[in-house]
């Protein structure tokens, strides 16, 4: 499925995939699956180096993009929303929906109105999911934006940016792209400069007992 699709024709396909799954696109999705608060800690402790280079990135963003209603989630690779940054109007409108950190975001209960930014030039845009598109976000643009957790070098979250304009807007996603990418490089010298301080104590306690 392509990024040409018109609004249109997303609809009706949501309403042919709310019809084979027996759900109504005009409701509010019901969500079943919540972390408690000690494992919601918990996770946010395991992740915290990387929320903290996240947080520090996205927080510049939303200042260099005042003025487009923006709600940034930040969430783990299960869908686990750990984090939520941006306009005030927005974050009330989806947690009333029930979208509210803690949440395990099943795709077949929230629906996929999302666009995949992949940092691929060959693909870089492409709608994500087989799911259905509930009406209540068909007027937002949604990207699901996947960086990297480079100590293992394998996928630990995504980023969703939730606008209100319903035209992707190619400055946000080429911001989007900056902002990955400055979030990779970071934890990549995190990760360079513990293995330096690793070394450095080794050659310093090697030299302590004498062996050089």
């Amino acid at each position: 499925m392509g990024i040409a699709l018109t609004k249109v024709s997303l609809i009706s396909e949501s309403k042919k995939r709310c019809e084979k799954l027996g759900i109504d696109p005009r409701g509010v999705p019901s969500f079943s699956t919540f972390l408690s608060e000690g494992d919601l800690n918990l996770k946010r402790a395991e992740y915290e180096e990387i929320l903290s280079v996240i947080n520090f990135f996205v927080h510049k963003m939303l200042e260099l993009m005042k003025g487009i209603p923006l709600l940034i989630l930040i969430s783990d690779e299960n869908g686990c929303i750990l984090e939520m940054a941006g306009d005030e109007a927005i974050k009330s409108v989806v947690q009333q929906s029930g979208i509210q950190i803690g949440l395990v975001f099943n795709e077949q209960e929230a629906g996929t109105n999302s666009i995949n930014l992949v940092l691929d030039h060959r693909q870089p845009i492409q709608l994500v999911g087989d799911e259905h598109y509930y009406e209540f976000l068909w007027s937002s643009a949604c990207y699901s934006v996947p960086f990297q957790y480079t100590d293992i070098s394998n996928l630990l979250g995504t980023k969703t940016i939730m606008t209100t304009i319903d035209q992707h807007n190619p400055f946000l996603l080429a911001m989007l792209s900056t902002v990955v990418d400055s979030i990779e490089r970071e934890l990549l010298l995190k990760k360079q400069n513990r293995r330096l301080h690793i070394l450095n104590q080794v050659v310093i306690e090697t030299t302590r007992n004498g062996i050089i």
